[in-house]
């Protein structure tokens, strides 16, 4: 029964840890941090497209009110009218054209997904809310209506991606201020009222936009993330399958086939250039002795080592293989006999000062190599030339191993 209720408590405590968990990891969360820095450039974006509009829309706008005639002797606050919103348009031209042309600044120096991007939108969110307030309140001295308030609130929702918390604060803020500024230029008590309610609709709705606006961006970005992270998963492993299809899996050089594409390659070159090719044979010497002495992952350990030791001693344009076994092939484009008969020495002798621990036991490997040249006017080049090399790694093998013959 213990037992029992223990398994029960086990239960209870992992449901409340996966709750916990899906909780912290939910998109909707403040902080989410993998998708804020590309919610920042998205609206550093947006900023730097929308602002080289919204300046000739501002400056067409002060200049009208500024230049605009009633036609009669107008009042007081009619001018005070005219003025305040044509002042409040040169203003905002001359702000947005600072913040427009930094955020293009920001976008060229790959700097729209920093603190600077994200302090600039946080500026421009005020400085909108802010005249969207200003020009409602003076729109108070002729007229009762807040359509600037109301278009102000709803385009920071739409244009902006703010968290909801942040979004919350800045609307919040933005009504208070609504709420107290139209008090200063609208004095009738019921159209006042009707505007502050009127207010509290235009703040939700568009808190509403923006917290939709923003559940939606994250999800899209968590998605295009999670599509980024499968392709690149995706990516590696085709390159994986592509290099286990042409490279032999233990020393990492290339297989027989993948070689032999490369030697079909290689003479149809030669048929067109006239040019020399040379091939070489290799076998490590006494290579079963080690299997059978020290065990084939010893063996294994020491074809590895020998694979890695080729590859960084060899010039790029040489290849290696691995035939099977012990047996190596390297293919030498542009390469004549003598210079092959080098190469080989040089493989000869760098294997030769290979260590190798096997047990706390250190082997000295050794290797026979025969050398042979493409002829193609033979009727099978490469056939006839693996042969020649053939026959002279055989020689290589009876004359003592460790050694370079040349056919």
């Amino acid at each position: 029964m213990g037992e029992k209720n223990h398994i029960l408590l086990l239960n209870r405590e992992g449901i409340t840890m996966n709750i916990i968990d899906r909780i912290r990891n939910h998109p909707l969360i403040i902080n989410s941090k993998p998708a804020k820095a590309d919610m920042i450039a998205i609206n550093n974006h947006r900023i730097y497209l929308l602002f080289s509009i919204l300046m000739i829309i501002h400056l067409a706008q002060g200049i009208i009110f500024l230049i605009y005639n009633p036609g009669f002797k107008a009042e007081d606050n009619v001018y005070q009218w005219r003025m305040g919103i044509a002042i409040s348009n040169f203003v905002m031209f001359g702000v947005v054209l600072i913040i427009g042309g930094t955020a293009l600044w920001l976008k060229q120096k790959q700097l729209d997904k920093s603190k600077a991007s994200s302090v600039l939108q946080l500026i421009a969110i005020t400085a909108y809310f802010s005249f969207g307030i200003i020009v409602s309140a003076y729109g108070q001295l002729v007229n009762a209506g807040s359509n600037v308030f109301s278009s102000v609130c709803i385009g920071i929702a739409v244009i902006f991606l703010m968290n909801p918390v942040k979004a919350l604060i800045f609307y919040c803020i933005a009504f208070f201020f609504f709420h107290f500024g139209i008090s200063f230029t609208q004095h009738n008590n019921d159209i006042l009222l009707s505007e502050r309610v009127n207010s509290i609709s235009v703040v939700g709705i568009s808190f509403g936009i923006a917290l939709i606006s923003w559940r939606n961006s994250i999800y899209k970005i968590y998605q295009e993330k999670e599509i980024e992270k499968q392709n690149q998963m995706l990516e590696a492993q085709n390159k994986q399958l592509e290099f286990l299809a042409t490279h032999d899996s233990l020393t990492g050089l290339f297989n027989r086939m993948e070689f032999m594409k490369c030697v079909e390659i290689e003479m149809t070159r030669m048929s067109r250039n006239n040019s020399n090719t040379c091939i070489i044979l290799m076998d490590i010497d006494h290579f079963k002795h080690v299997n059978d002495q020290y065990g084939h992952p010893s063996g294994d350990k020491i074809l590895k080592e020998v694979g890695i030791l080729l590859s960084n001693l060899l010039d790029s344009k040489y290849l290696p293989a691995r035939l099977g076994g012990e047996e190596f092939i390297f293919l030498l484009p542009e390469t004549s006999l003598e210079e092959a008969t080098e190469v080989a020495e040089t493989i000869k002798s760098a294997i030769q000062s290979y260590m190798c621990t096997v047990e706390n036991e250190t082997i000295i490997v050794t290797a026979s190599l025969g050398v042979a040249s493409l002829n193609m006017e033979e009727a099978d080049p490469f056939t006839s030339c693996y042969h020649r090399a053939d026959i002279a790694l055989y020689k290589a093998k009876n004359n003592g191993r460790n050694r370079v013959v040349c056919a």
